[in-house]
């Protein structure tokens, strides 16, 4: 029988199209169904993650009564013995030695400032790339998607379903309306850290899809059609400064504690 994925050795997606259903807790496609059980068995756990490679999703999964994050990149997947969150709080560290919480604080200032509603799902944004989180974002069970990489949102009835650029496609709970804006909210993040740390900035009215270096999907382009460089909340600088006075005034905190 066909199988999901080749052999340990390798992790590597074959074929491109699979499906993801968290609730069922297996993997399909058209002429094969893989329990938990069987892909565990195909995939070798590692302790790392590959900082070098654009990360397409990270979803929750259960083995052995334990939770542990599927990573998908664009042709390959790896299996990590710990929930997303954690995974999420090491790409923050690693890319720019942000802490999540002050991260997550810091774009509230930024998007207060720009008069952008507060939101209740703050993305992981890095100058390469973004991950917003489908519900809480501390969950064990929450799924975080890079809106970059998401190609298509298509609808089975009730049941909304995201497809990557790589063709790997899973259910999402949350209504295409609500995940689209969670989406400009991403892709904000995105460009307001890329800014923070790019050593040239583009002209003024460069179109955001331009500056964030995005794959083309009708989906992105219809989101990112009106907006510039020039719509990103704040200046360059800004995050650095609001953060640094965020870090601070936590550290002025801990040392009255003691």
């Amino acid at each position: 029988m066909k199988r999901c994925y080749s052999p340990i050795s390798s992790n590597k997606l074959d074929p491109y199209r699979l499906s993801f259903d968290p609730k069922c807790k297996r993997f399909l496609n058209s002429s094969d169904q893989a329990t938990c059980q069987e892909l565990a068995a195909l995939i070798r756990p590692t302790m790392t993650i590959d900082f070098e490679k654009e990360i397409f999703a990270i979803l929750p999964f259960v083995r052995d009564d334990r939770t542990h994050s599927l990573i998908i990149y664009q042709d390959y997947c790896s299996l990590l013995p710990q929930p997303p969150f954690p995974i999420i709080k090491q790409i923050l560290l690693h890319f720019h030695f942000y802490e999540y919480a002050l991260f997550k604080d810091t774009l509230y200032h930024l998007f207060s400032q720009s008069n952008i509603k507060r939101q209740y799902k703050i993305p992981c944004a890095t100058s390469e790339y973004s991950l917003l989180p489908l519900t809480n974002a501390t969950k064990k069970d929450t799924i975080w998607v890079n809106p970059g990489k998401i190609m298509t949102l298509s609808a089975s009835g009730p049941q909304l379903f995201i497809e990557l650029h790589n063709q790997f496609s899973f259910p999402c709970l949350v209504e295409s309306r609500r995940l689209k804006q969670t989406m400009l909210i991403s892709f904000l993040a995105h460009g307001i850290i890329k800014r923070e740390h790019s050593y040239q900035l583009p002209r003024a009215n460069t179109s955001l899809t331009e500056f964030l270096e995005l794959s083309f999907s009708p989906l992105t382009n219809h989101l990112l059609e009106d907006l510039h460089f020039h719509d990103l909340p704040g200046k360059r600088g800004s995050f650095s400064l609001i953060y640094q006075d965020l870090y601070a005034e936590e550290s002025q905190q801990k040392m009255r504690q003691k």
